[in-house]
């Protein structure tokens, strides 16, 4: 038991520092062993753990997303989730996070291997945002493209917004100002589903 909490702990230092490298050098620039010398182990173990530094990053691409599903987790609508998903970023961009910086760099496409987009594609297929998303395609309230092709496009809209406001000296709008922007097609349909949703809460 000892050993497997040892790795664990291990594993999460490692990723806990490929993040602020990531974030701060990019994928090109970062090498593995500024990774192990932030993360206070060896070159050789990070390999060991990862293996290569595309699957590092890729490990790092799937932890980032799924912090994002969690802010889905207890919302029954989509308005509210999402909601809570905009709310949450535009607190790590105010606060400069590592987390902001390291989702402005790849939602943006900025230095990415390609091989990595695809295993966070499938993790976010299994998930509730996923199915929510669906449903409210089938109900014609989204526009009809692929689930994680719209959530990316949330993600990195609602990231370059937050950052040309902040960039601007602007205060940063209500969380709401995403969903206009992000599909929903007819925004008095918009309004009329959210106050229907703010009546039955």
């Amino acid at each position: 038991m000892t050993i497997k909490r040892n790795k664990a702990e291990t594993c999460n230092k490692i990723l806990a520092a490929a993040l602020e490298e990531f974030a701060e050098h990019g994928y090109s620039l970062t090498k593995m062993s500024d990774i192990g010398r932030r993360a206070g182990v060896a070159t050789s173990l990070v390999s060991k753990h990862f293996g290569k530094k595309e699957n590092l990053f890729q490990s790092v691409m799937l932890n980032e997303n799924s912090k994002y599903l969690v802010w889905d987790s207890g919302h029954e609508t989509i308005f509210d989730a999402f909601s809570a998903i905009a709310h949450h970023i535009k607190i790590e961009a105010q606060n400069n996070d590592v987390h902001f910086r390291f989702a402005f760099m790849y939602l943006m496409g900025f230095d990415i291997p390609a091989s990595c987009t695809e295993s966070v594609k499938n993790a976010f297929s299994g998930s509730s945002l996923c199915k929510m998303i669906q449903e409210e395609q089938k109900q014609g309230m989204l526009n009809h493209i692929e689930p994680y092709a719209w959530f990316h496009m949330f993600l990195k809209s609602t990231v370059g917004i937050i950052t040309a406001y902040m960039e601007a000296g602007l205060p940063v709008p209500d969380d709401n100002i995403f969903l206009y922007i992000l599909g929903y097609k007819d925004e008095k349909k918009l309004m009329d589903y959210v106050n229907l949703n703010r009546l039955n809460n």
